[in-house]
């Protein structure tokens, strides 16, 4: 079970990467995209719509290339609260 603690009121499961799965699609040609514009950037950010595959992307990079710093936040409509 994962750890759920309150941290100034976001969970710290909220900032916890999910794991790769073991049946992902290669995606050579963006993941060399998206590192070499890591490369020429010192923030990035990644939108699309849900089921696009950020996720996945954001994941295998944190994983192929450990000298790249990936930050994890998930939010939800809860997290759309003023007063939280």
């Amino acid at each position: 079970m994962m750890n759920t603690v309150q941290t100034d009121g976001l969970k710290q499961t909220k900032f916890i990467s999910p794991g790769l799965r073991d049946d992902i699609v290669p995606r050579p040609r963006l993941l060399d995209s998206l590192h070499g514009a890591i490369q020429d950037h010192a923030l990035m950010l990644v939108s699309a719509p849900a089921g696009y595959g950020k996720t996945t992307l954001l994941t295998f990079i944190s994983t192929t290339f450990p000298n790249i710093c990936v930050a994890w936040i998930s939010l939800n409509a809860d997290d759309n609260d003023p007063a939280r």
